[in-house]
């Protein structure tokens, strides 16, 4: 049985601990990085909190520890130095604690956050009055320990910089409520999204909801970071655009993705056609991609050409150029071309790989077509996957930001 009191006074005494000096910019550094990772501190101290009487010292003193938070924003040059986006997560994060372990005040704590997370995410919550109290309800249900269980699919991103990197995205799909794109600020913590980050995660929703993938029931869908990634501050690019469409499909559908092929392209709407592109960057991709796990890497044949210099550290560059192509990469409807050239001529190749799979993936057994969901009729593809012994259990995918 746990000792959920000896365990908040753990937290609470690690939280006292911290340096008084709200100032100092290892100060700011210091809680940035708490907030930065799924287990933080602050949010590991509300959780074991949250379970004590309201009368009980170490949630009250849990609570004055986190509210001094509050004057960071205001006074140090770091967080200022992140932007706008970070100051309103900031904000909503000290607010939906706050509305854990207040003993009174507890609405106007979450009508509070409610407001920062719809204004950080202004691209997602599009006018929707009750978008920033869904992120607000669902922010407080995971600190609490009570949310429900959803069906969920996870991928990876690569990311480029300085040097080659990957981070882990989980995509989680609910019932029984309506249908919006909900982040899950608890694991995103204070990563910087720039804007072209945050639309590119609008349109991957409006692609979704656009082609009808929730088949027979609308659901939310909830977006954060996994619990394999690193600690990274910031993202920015929209190349992620197409394999955040993948994989918010792949949760809704249920869908194993294939976790040895990773995917860079855009995704933008332009006349009423949903069009993938093509990013920068791709050499680093894919070496991000290859320290991801995963073998293959599809561009767009417009990508700039970034010719596979080692198997062993780089991924292998294969092209699409529709979503549907990428779909059929990431569920193994396309095998890898080992050896291939990355030259206008593989297009070629792959269009006629897909359309060979298509006919027959293997002899005597069709491809099916990709319908179906978790509480209404079985997937035609899972059942094939099971009956070839192609039981992939983790939803797995990676896709590329720069």
């Amino acid at each position: 049985m746990i000792d959920h009191d000896s365990k908040a006074a753990q937290y609470v005494q690690a939280l006292q601990a911290a340096p008084t000096d709200l100032v100092g910019p290892d100060r700011a550094r210091v809680w940035l990085q708490q907030f930065l990772s799924p287990e933080a501190l602050p949010w590991a101290a509300a959780r074991a909190c949250a379970s004590l009487p309201p009368g009980n010292p170490h949630r009250a003193a849990c609570l004055t520890a986190i509210m001094e938070l509050r004057a960071i924003p205001k006074r140090s040059r770091l967080v200022a130095w992140k932007g706008e986006y970070v100051k309103r997560i900031w904000e909503g994060m000290l607010h939906s604690v706050e509305a854990v372990l207040t003993n009174s005040g507890r609405e106007r704590c979450l009508e509070a956050a409610a407001s920062a997370y719809a204004a950080a995410f202004p691209e997602l919550s599009d006018g929707d009055g009750g978008w920033g109290r869904a992120v607000a309800d669902e922010v407080d249900a995971l600190v609490r320990g009570t949310a429900t269980a959803r069906i969920g699919a996870k991928t990876v991103l690569l990311l480029t910089g300085a040097c080659a990197w990957h981070v882990h995205l989980s995509a989680e799909a609910g019932t029984g409520c309506p249908p919006r794109l909900l982040p899950n600020v608890t694991t995103l913590g204070l990563c910087a999204l720039d804007e072209q980050v945050r639309r590119s995660w609008a349109a991957a929703w409006s692609f979704v909801r656009e082609h009808n993938f929730f088949d027979c029931e609308p659901r939310a869908l909830r977006l954060g970071w996994g619990k394999e990634r690193g600690t990274v501050e910031a993202i920015s690019g929209d190349s992620g655009g197409a394999a955040t469409a993948a994989v918010l499909r792949a949760a809704l559908e249920g869908t194993p993705l294939d976790d040895t092929c990773a995917v860079s392209l855009t995704l933008r709407c332009e006349g009423g056609t949903w069009l993938v592109g093509p990013v920068d960057d791709a050499r680093q991709k894919m070496t991000a991609a290859r320290q991801a796990g995963c073998e293959r890497v599809v561009f767009h044949p417009d990508t700039p050409n970034q010719r596979q210099e080692s198997r062993e550290h780089q991924a292998e560059p294969v092209l699409a150029t529709s979503f549907s192509e990428v779909w059929d990469h990431l569920t193994e409807l396309v095998p890898s071309l080992v050896g291939a050239v990355w030259t206008p001529a593989s297009l070629d190749v792959t269009r006629n790989l897909t359309t060979c799979m298509r006919a027959s993936s293997r002899p005597g057994r069709p491809v099916p077509r990709q319908s179906g969901l978790p509480g209404c009729e079985a997937s035609a593809k899972r059942r094939w996957r099971r009956s070839t012994g192609n039981t992939t259990g983790t939803t797995t995918m990676a896709t590329s930001i720069g």
